[in-house]
């Protein structure tokens, strides 16, 4: 014997939720608008925050170029030199190290302290920012 199961088939019924799909998609677009506005919030930092690294690394290579070329291009003498390279300004202070224990009769060696100062000059900078690198040079031996 065949038994038939006996389905049922929903009647189409009149739809009062058709607002819900409305405020459904309004906040939908709000939560979009929140997440948009974090991610900016968080990318803007970022870009601020790359371009702070970009300017202290072109301040250190300032101060490596010139700390590379004092008593190179000209002789070591103590004293203070400055000047500016477009974006940022540099000093360069050259003072005389005596080691300890050099007493007289001994020959003299000529090692002095250099150190090189280089402050950004970018006026969208809220403070200035400035690198010092300090080396200790070696420049031969005086009587």
């Amino acid at each position: 014997m065949l038994r038939h199961s006996s389905t049922t088939i929903p009647v189409p019924r009149e739809r009062h939720d058709a607002g819900f799909v409305l405020a459904e998609a309004l906040v939908a677009l709000g939560i979009l608008a929140l997440v948009l506005a974090l991610s900016q919030a968080t990318f803007a930092s970022g870009w601020r925050a790359q371009s702070h690294a970009a300017g202290e690394d072109g301040a250190v290579a300032i101060a490596r170029m010139h700390l590379a070329a004092t008593g190179v291009e000209s002789p070591l003498r103590a004293g203070m030199s400055s000047g500016s390279d477009g974006k940022y300004d540099w000093r360069i202070d050259v003072a005389r190290y005596d080691p300890p224990g050099q007493g007289a009769g001994k020959p003299r060696l000529a090692a002095w302290w250099v150190s090189v100062e280089v402050t950004s000059t970018q006026p969208a900078s809220p403070m200035p920012r400035s690198v010092t690198l300090k080396t200790l040079k070696i420049g031969g031996r005086t009587p």
